[in-house]
């Protein structure tokens, strides 16, 4: 392949992904300024895998920065939530997003999409756990 014929190919598929790409951008910012910390606390009841469930599903649908879950998991332990709920909420906010799933499945195939995201949570729940029996040894 040319050098020319390789920039249009990937100029095309730039463009092809751009609109996608705009949405996510636009739909994180939107849920980076209205869901607050409280409305979140407001989803955790105390229950291992209850909470869990809600951590992975508002963590995957609110992705955003490291920085931004570290407030949001300050205000939820504050709130009462368990470590082990907020890290995990901490662990998918900042690695699985919901929104970016439909331009990870045109770019690498649905199969694998999905394969990613649930291995993602598996190791979430892991390390999870991991972190959680240390910060009870320190």
């Amino acid at each position: 392949m040319k050098f020319k014929e390789a920039i249009k190919k990937s100029a095309f598929s730039i463009l092809k992904i751009l609109p996608m790409f705009v949405a996510i951008v636009w739909l994180v910012g939107i849920f980076q300024v209205f869901v607050t910390p409280k409305m979140l606390s407001h989803f955790f009841d105390g229950s291992y895998f209850y909470d869990t469930i809600t951590s992975i599903v508002s963590g995957s649908v609110t992705i955003g920065q490291v920085v931004l879950s570290c407030i949001i998991g300050f205000a939820l332990l504050q709130k009462g939530v368990t470590l082990f709920a907020v890290t995990v909420f901490f662990l998918t906010f900042t690695t699985i997003g919901v929104i970016q799933m439909p331009l990870e499945m045109e770019l690498l195939g649905k199969r694998f999409t999905i394969i990613q995201n649930f291995m993602a949570i598996v190791f979430i729940i892991i390390t999870s756990y991991i972190i959680v029996f240390l910060m009870g040894i320190l």
